[in-house]
C-alpha cells in the first residue's frame, strides 16, 4: 500500500513514484482526467477530502518511523539473523522521510486550496496563524468541498449541505488534526456554519455522527465543557454512520479534553 500510495523508489519497476502526489500545488488528487465508467473529465483531476490525505501522509511517516525504530531494537538486542541491514534501515528512512514532506506540503495545500478565509485572510497579519485569502469575494463559503483541475465547488459527492462540505474536510479527527484545524480559520465562520447547518439537520448531521467533528471544532476554540457534554451524550450508534465510522466516543473526548483541559 505505500509503495502504492507514495513510493519513494525510482528504482521500483511496479510502482509510480508518489502516485497521487501534484508537487506544484502541494496537494494530491484523488481522481484523474478520465475516469473508468464516462471517460475524459472537462474538468479535469479531483480531489475532494483533503483532510483523507493529510491523514494518509502522517501515517505513512509513522509507519516509516516505527519500523525505523523496530529496526533498531532489533539489532541492539543482537538477533542473529533477524540484525537489519544498513538498507532496510535505510528504506524505512526514506519511508518515514517521504511521509514527512507529503504531509507538511498536503498541510499547507489545505491551508491555501480548501480553507477559505474572509476578507484579506484569517487571523490578523503577521500573526503566527494567519492564513492569507486564495479565492476571490465572490466565493463566500469558508470551504471549498471539491477541488477540481479548473475550479472549485461548495459541495461533496454526496450532497452540498454545509455540514457535509465542512464535515468532509475535517474528518478523521485525529491527532494531526491539530495541524490541520487552524484555529484562525475555525473562528473566521467555520465553527458558526458548521454548526447552524448540522442544527437545522439533526436527524442527518448529528444521527450519522458529523456533530461530533463540530463540537470538536467548538473545543479548538474554548468551548470545552458545551462540548464535552454534547459528545458524551450523544448514542454509540453515531459512530456506526457516515460521519461517525472510524471514530469513537473516547476519541473525540480525548481531543476535546486536550484543547483545554479544565478542573472539572
Amino acid at each position: 500500500m505505500v509503495r502504492d500510495i507514495a513510493n519513494p523508489s525510482i528504482s521500483d519497476p511496479y510502482f509510480p513514484l508518489w502516485r497521487h502526489k501534484d508537487w506544484y500545488l502541494g496537494s494530491s488528487w484523488a481522481s484523474g482526467i478520465v475516469k473508468r465508467s464516462w471517460g475524459p473529465d472537462p474538468h479535469g483531476r479531483n480531489q475532494e477530502s483533503i483532510s483523507e490525505a493529510v491523514n494518509a501522509y502522517d501515517a505513512l511517516q509513522l509507519y516509516g518511523e516505527h519500523l525505523r525504530l523496530a529496526l533498531l531494537a532489533t539489532a541492539t538486542a543482537g538477533a542473529g539473523s533477524s540484525k537489519p541491514t544498513s538498507s532496510a534501515l535505510a528504506v524505512a528512512a526514506a519511508v518515514r522521510d517521504t511521509g514527512r514532506v507529503m504531509l507538511a506540503t498536503e498541510l499547507e495545500a489545505a491551508k491555501v486550496f480548501w480553507q477559505v478565509c474572509g476578507g484579506e485572510g484569517c487571523g490578523s497579519p503577521g500573526a503566527p496563524d494567519f492564513q492569507p485569502r486564495t479565492y476571490p469575494a465572490a466565493y463566500a463559503p469558508r470551504v471549498v468541498g471539491q477541488v477540481w483541475s479548473t475550479t472549485a465547488e461548495m459541495q461533496t459527492w454526496f450532497g452540498s449541505a454545509p455540514w457535509k462540505v465542512y464535515g468532509i474536510q475535517l474528518l478523521p479527527q485525529t491527532a494531526v488534526s491539530e495541524a490541520l484545524w487552524a484555529s484562525a480559520w475555525i473562528r473566521d465562520g467555520v465553527l458558526a456554519a458548521f454548526a447552524t447547518s448540522c442544527e437545522s439537520d439533526p436527524t442527518a448531521c448529528v444521527g450519522q455522527g458529523w456533530s461530533t467533528l463540530s463540537w470538536g471544532a467548538a473545543a479548538v476554540l474554548g468551548g470545552c465543557r458545551v462540548a464535552w457534554d454534547h459528545v458524551a451524550s450523544l448514542p454509540s450508534s453515531v459512530y456506526e454512520t457516515d460521519g461517525g465510522n472510524g471514530q469513537s466516543r473516547t476519541n473525540a473526548l480525548w481531543w476535546i479534553a486536550t484543547r483545554c483541559p479544565y478542573d472539572e
